[in-house]
């Protein structure tokens, strides 16, 4: 760069620090402006500055033009010295006799223009005197009254400058001061000055905040301020004061301050001597700082570290914080206990390597299923056996939970573990014995069964021939009697039979209801005229009360609740001499499709003591020996009802007064029987997946779905619910526990955890283990809510009632 190029760039930096092209008009230029037109009588009068390319009117009287090309521009040859450019007549200069505002409609004939210089010598511009007419001359007092405007000019821009410097700067300053103030409240943070030539104090806005004051009600001249602070602190504070004062270095308070609305707030005030030039004290100056919250947050973050290392210490469970790749980061004291490793040997080891080798791979992939979002939520405890330092092996039950950062990024997890290993092996000795329970319920149902078996075959021969010698007309008087005696003990030996063999089917689980639809009062008729024969021998009124009712077809299984009539009619006829039995029948409609059926049985018979109708229902139970030795029996029909009833889901009531009869009554709820296209009422309509291996329940579950109004799939085994839960929508899933290969529980963790159109419908455990620990198991699998085994209508209804709300 050559040394005009040089020059030009300094001259046009100096320009632009004036920050004034292309700003409007302003009063100081025109005012100059106006007297150059009136002191040299001339049409036009222009402050112009130059830039790299073109000539802007700072100030211009008596053109329209704002700006012109710096290429054509008088001026351009103006800035190019220090003195007053003259053209007396432009058409007869060679400079400019061919320039557009001369040969144009501007017309320009003289010009005379004084340079803008400033005080470093940069020449930004002119001020001009601008004729359309020619003159004669222009003298040297023409020329220096012109130059002197033209440094009139260049201060006016200083002024400008100066004054815009100043404005910036109380700009910056007010915004240093608002950032300040906002910084301030941010932080719970003010400031403070005490002048000791003064003796006087400045607080900034926050100071009083902090304080609960207004400066307009509270002023620290007046007031001392360390009235504003707790009685036992004030002595502290002044002491502290003091102690910068004596020390001459900085000091720190911690105390209260108790606002005028007597809210205490935490505070720290820190403050420091301000020094002159000779090294005396002339101010204090400081912050203070509300810390109520902070310190709040540190003593609840230190009482929470204090009492999880009081847990962690005393804690008889196994604590662990480890990283996604199971290196442990902090191991509880309790490690030495459970594994025999002190928490110093396990940081830094990983959790699978003290993991028995066949648990690492289905334990780390249980892990890694918590890793999904959402995962943690269910929290399932999860089983795996470990090594002790010892060598000896012992079962651990561990609940873990995976700690996210605010974007769901997994950084930890913390988790407990329990040895467990005691409850496991009463776990496996109970299963022994449940497996050999279980094989004894089947050996003695076998053997009840080959025994009614044996016992039925010459029973058949024995009754069958009683019955032929009954009508036999050549036998004597006192062999039909005997005859006679023979038939009524067979026929009472075929039902002992029947009622033990019965017994053993409920106890043993084995006895499944048959529902179908059947009329309720052809069914009652029929079941009581059974029954008349023996009721006319003894002389007895029967009274058969039903009420109407319009819902006349019900879905039962109506040889076992043919049994339990029966069984309650022939206790009526059996215990009454005298009266007669009643039996009374209504049928009430429930929400959806369901009915309840009301039956009673009312005898006017000997009636049962209060003390024995607490143990009416056990089996092999009647009212006392005296009933035995007079009216006969085992004492299992009853039982054998109350079972029947219960497996249907029902209840059996009793009521009875010694001398004054009994009356039983029987409550059962049963779907009430809709034909093929007739629209069901239900209150929620719900798609049903059931996954169940026994085919005969399947039919008893379809029977009633089908009863109750809703769709639903049927499934046989676990891997089958799995596929049909991923590829299908249903709201909720019925799983049966025990089956072979893929169990329910197995099957329930892979629809949860797995993404799936089902992946989030409730699934309910049928199952015929009902116990709290079985509970809890299927609980930990995700399971809500329990079908009991065998199901029940009752406990069906119940269950689907409360899906649409999710209330298991």
């Amino acid at each position: 760069m050559n040394a005009a190029a040089k020059i030009e760039e300094a001259r046009l930096a100096a320009l632009l620090r004036y920050d004034v092209l292309d700003t409007p008009a302003e009063a100081a230029f025109d005012d100059i402006t106006d007297l150059v037109a009136q002191l040299f009588e001339v049409p036009i009068a222009v402050v112009t500055l130059l830039d790299e390319t073109r000539q802007w009117f700072k100030s211009c009287i008596g053109l329209d033009d704002s700006e012109t090309a710096r290429d054509v521009a008088f001026c351009d040859h103006t800035i190019r010295s220090d003195d007053v450019l003259v053209v007396l007549d432009a058409t007869q200069d060679p400079r400019f006799r061919d320039n557009p505002f001369v040969v144009g409609d501007a017309h320009i004939r003289f010009y005379a223009g004084a340079p803008l210089i400033t005080k470093e010598g940069y020449r930004l511009g002119a001020l001009c005197a601008i004729d359309t007419e020619p003159r004669q001359a222009f003298d040297d007092k023409s020329r220096k009254a012109l130059q002197r405007m033209a440094t009139m000019v260049v201060h006016a821009l200083d002024q400008r400058a100066e004054l815009m410097l100043r404005r910036r700067a109380a700009q910056e300053l007010a915004t240093k001061e608002h950032t300040l103030e906002l910084a301030e409240k941010m932080a719970r943070l003010g400031h403070w000055r005490f002048d000791f030539s003064t003796q006087r104090s400045v607080w900034s806005s926050e100071a009083y905040s902090i304080h609960g004051v207004h400066p307009s009600q509270y002023d620290p001249n007046v007031t001392m301020p360390g009235v504003l602070y707790a009685p036992e602190d004030q002595p502290r504070l002044a002491a502290a004061f003091t102690r910068g004062l004596v020390t001459k270095e900085p000091f720190e308070f911690e105390g209260e301050v108790v606002r005028p609305d007597g809210v205490r707030r935490r505070v720290i005030t820190r403050g420091a001597p301000e020094f002159d030039e000779n090294g005396e004290i002339v101010a204090l100056i400081g912050v203070i700082q509300d810390v109520t919250e902070s310190r709040a947050m540190t003593e609840a973050l230190r009482a929470s570290e204090a009492r999880y290392r009081l847990v962690a210490e005393n804690a008889n469970d196994l604590i662990l914080v480890y990283d996604v790749h199971g290196t442990i980061t902090f191991a509880a004291p309790s490690s030495a206990q459970i594994l025999g490793y002190e928490p110093e040997e396990m940081v830094g080891r990983t959790t699978q390597s003290f993991l028995h080798p066949d648990d690492v791979a289905p334990t780390l992939l249980h892990y890694q299923s918590l890793l999904k979002p959402g995962g943690e939520e269910l929290r399932p405890r999860v089983t795996m056996r470990a090594r002790r330092k010892d060598g000896r092996e012992i079962w651990l039950e561990a609940a873990p939970y995976v700690v996210r950062d605010e974007n769901g990024r997994v950084l930890r997890f913390h988790d407990s573990a329990r040895d467990v290993t005691v409850r496991k092996r009463y776990e496996a000795e109970l299963q022994e014995a449940r497996a050999q329970a279980e094989y004894a319920a089947g050996v003695k149902s076998d053997f009840l069964a080959n025994m009614s078996h044996e016992l039925r075959t010459p029973l058949t021969s024995i009754i069958g021939f009683s019955r032929l010698l009954e009508f036999a007309p050549e036998l004597s008087s006192s062999s039909k009697s005997a005859v006679d005696r023979i038939a009524a003990a067979s026929r009472a030996l075929n039902t002992l039979v029947n009622d033990v063999l019965d017994l053993a089917k409920l106890e043993g689980g084995k006895v499944e209801l048959d529902p179908q639809q059947f009329e309720v009062d052809p069914f009652l008729t029929e079941t009581v005229e059974l029954l008349r024969p023996q009721i006319s021998a003894k002389g007895l009124e029967l009274r058969l009360e039903i009420e109407p009712s319009k819902i006349g077809v019900l879905y039962g299984d109506t040889s076992r609740l043919r049994q339990v009539l029966l069984n309650m009619l022939s206790n009526a006829v059996k215990f009454t001499e005298t009266g007669g039995v009643v039996v009374r029948s209504r049928v009430k409609p429930l929400n959806g499709p369901f009915a309840c059926w009301e039956l009673e049985v009312e005898d006017t018979g000997i009636g049962i003591r209060p003390e024995e109708l607490a143990r009416l229902f056990d089996r092999f139970v009647q009212a006392d020996a005296s009933v035995t030795r007079r009216f006969g029996g085992t004492g299992l029909g009853l039982a054998i009802s109350r079972q029947l009833i219960d497996l249907m889901g029902g209840s059996i009531e009793v009521d009875s007064e010694p001398g004054r009869g009994s009356r039983f009554m029987i409550n059962v709820r049963l779907p009430i029987h809709v034909e093929a296209g007739e629209a069901v009422p239900t209150a929620h309509r719900l798609k049903i997946l059931v996954a169940e291996d026994g085919a005969a329940n399947r039919a008893v579950i379809a029977r009633l779905l089908e009863a109750m109004g809703h769709d639903f799939d049927m499934v046989a085994d676990g891997a089958s619910a799995i596929e049909a839960a991923r590829s299908e929508r249903y709201d909720v899933i019925l799983m049966d526990v025990a089956m072979p290969d893929v169990d329910g529980l197995t099957a329930t963790r892979e629809i949860l955890h797995t993404p799936g159109a089902s992946s989030g419908a409730p699934i309910v455990p049928m199952s015929s283990c009902v116990g709290a620990e079985d509970r809890a198991e299927y609980a930990a699998a995700g399971m809500m809510g329990l079908i009991p085994k065998p199901i029940t209508l009752g406990a069906l209804a119940d269950v689907l009632a409360v899906v649409p709300h999710g209330d298991f």
